[in-house]
C-alpha cells in the first residue's frame, strides 16, 4: 500500500486541503492519506486553537478510510521534524510505502531542512504543483538535480486547488462572515460550538506568547529593545505603543532552525545570501510568523522585517526599531557609546555609524556583506 503523509496544523481544516488529498487519490499517487496534525509546528511559537480541536476538526472532515486523521505528532508532543515523524510512520507500516506530500515550491527549501540529507535519501515524495513551479527553468533545473543527486523517488501532480487558506478562515469567523464555500459544513458546526478563533488577540497575548517560548536571554533581549524603541518613539514621533510591540518581538524567530525560517518565508522572492544566513533571515520570518499567526499592523511588520539590514527611506518606526536594536544596554562593543549618543540626537546619522560599524566587523572576520544593507547605508550618508 501507498501512505501518504499530509502534515499541517490545519487550523481549520478547508475545502483546498481535502480536494488536493482526493486528487492524489483519484491520480493513483497514494491509496490511503494520513492527514498528520502537528502539536507544536517546528516554524511556529503560538496556535490560537488548541491540538485536540484542530484534530478533531480534521477527523470530522474525513472520510476516516482513504483520508485519515492521525494524531501522532499531538501525542508525541513538542515540536516535531518532517525526518523524524516519517522514520516513525516507516517503522509502523514497515510493509508500506510512505510518502511525503508537500507543495512543490518547498522543495526548493529542503536542502535547509533538519536531517535533510537523509530526509531525502530514504523517502518517497509527492509534489504538488499548483503554479506550474516546474515550468520555471531555475526551479527545474535545482529539482532535477536535487532528484538526481539523492536518487529520489518523487511524483508530481499538476492542479489548480481552491484559492482558500486557513486564516482567511479564521479572520472571517472573527467577522461573523459566511464560511459554508470554504469548509466542511461539520467543520463550520464544530467552530461554531466550540466558539473558536472568536478572540481579538491583544499586544499583550503576542508578548506573552513571545516570553513563553524565548530563552531568557533573548527575551531580555527583547526587553531591552522594546524599552529603548519607546525612548527613542517618544523624541522622533513614531507611535511608542508600536514601537514596544516591535521592540518586543522583533526576535519572535530567532531560535527557530533555518529550514523553518524558509518554511515562514517560502512565498518571498528571496536570494541565496539571505536564504542561507540565519542572521539575515530571522528578521524576515519572525515578521512573517507576525503576521500570519496575529495579523499584526503592516506598520509593525515592516519594523520587524527591516530590523537587520534596513532599507532605503524606512519609516521612522523602522529607524526605531533598527536603532534600538542596535544600541540596547546589553551591546558592548567598541564605538557604541558613540552610536548610542547620536541616536538620541540623529538618528539618520547614527544609522550610517552603525552600519559602518557592522560592515567593518564583516570585513574583519572575512564574511559576506549584503548588498542592501550597503545600499540603507549610502542612502542615509548625507553628501
Amino acid at each position: 500500500m501507498k501512505i501518504g503523509i499530509f502534515g499541517g496544523t490545519f487550523n481549520p481544516i478547508h475545502k483546498g486541503h481535502t480536494y488536493t488529498a482526493q486528487k492524489i487519490i483519484e491520480n493513483n499517487l497514494a491509496d490511503k492519506i494520513l492527514f498528520m496534525v502537528t502539536a507544536t509546528p517546528p516554524h511556529k511559537v503560538y496556535v490560537d486553537t488548541s491540538a485536540q480541536h484542530r484534530f478533531n476538526m480534521t477527523k470530522t472532515a474525513l472520510d476516516g478510510e482513504s483520508l485519515v486523521a492521525c494524531d501522532f505528532e499531538i501525542k508525541k508532543g513538542g515540536k516535531s521534524y518532517s525526518y523524524e515523524t516519517l522514520k516513525a510512520m516507516q517503522e509502523k507500516y514497515p510493509d508500506d510505502e510512505i510518502f511525503f506530500i508537500m507543495g512543490a515550491d518547498m522543495f526548493m527549501n529542503m536542502p535547509n531542512w533538519y536531517e535533510a540529507d537523509r530526509l531525502r535519501k530514504e523517502f518517497s515524495y509527492i509534489l504538488v504543483d499548483r503554479s506550474d513551479a516546474f515550468e520555471n527553468p531555475v526551479f527545474k533545473e535545482f529539482a532535477e538535480k536535487q532528484i538526481k543527486d539523492f536518487n529520489m523517488k518523487v511524483e508530481i501532480l499538476k492542479i489548480k486547488t481552491p484559492d482558500i487558506s486557513s486564516t482567511e478562515i479564521r479572520e472571517r469567523v472573527k467577522k461573523g462572515l459566511d464560511i459554508k464555500e470554504m469548509t466542511d459544513e461539520k467543520v463550520e458546526k464544530y467552530i461554531a460550538e466550540n466558539k473558536l478563533y472568536r478572540q481579538t488577540v491583544t499586544d499583550d497575548i503576542i508578548i506573552d506568547t513571545i516570553k513563553s517560548k524565548l530563552s531568557e536571554k533573548r527575551l531580555k533581549h527583547c526587553e531591552n529593545v522594546a524599552k529603548v524603541a519607546v525612548e527613542l518613539a517618544r523624541i522622533y514621533g513614531a507611535d511608542e505603543k508600536a514601537a514596544y510591540l516591535a521592540g518586543y518581538a522583533h526576535d519572535a524567530a530567532k531560535e527557530i532552525t533555518l529550514e523553518e525560517m524558509n518554511e515562514l518565508t517560502l512565498h518571498l522572492d528571496l536570494d541565496e545570501h539571505i536564504r542561507s544566513s540565519k542572521a539575515l533571515l530571522h528578521a524576515l520570518a519572525g515578521a512573517c510568523y507576525l503576521k500570519k499567526t496575529f495579523n499584526i499592523s503592516e506598520e509593525v511588520y515592516n519594523a520587524c522585517f527591516y530590523h537587520t539590514m534596513g532599507r532605503c527611506d524606512m519609516t521612522v518606526l523602522e529607524k526605531v526599531v533598527f536603532m534600538a536594536d542596535y544600541i540596547e544596554p546589553g551591546r558592548n562593543f567598541e564605538g557604541i557609546e558613540e552610536i548610542r549618543e547620536l541616536a538620541y540626537k540623529d538618528i539618520d546619522q547614527a544609522i550610517v555609524k552603525a552600519i559602518d560599524s557592522t560592515l567593518t566587523h564583516l570585513m574583519k572576520t572575512n564574511k559576506k556583506i549584503y548588498y542592501k544593507t550597503v545600499l540603507t547605508r549610502n542612502f542615509y550618508l548625507k553628501q
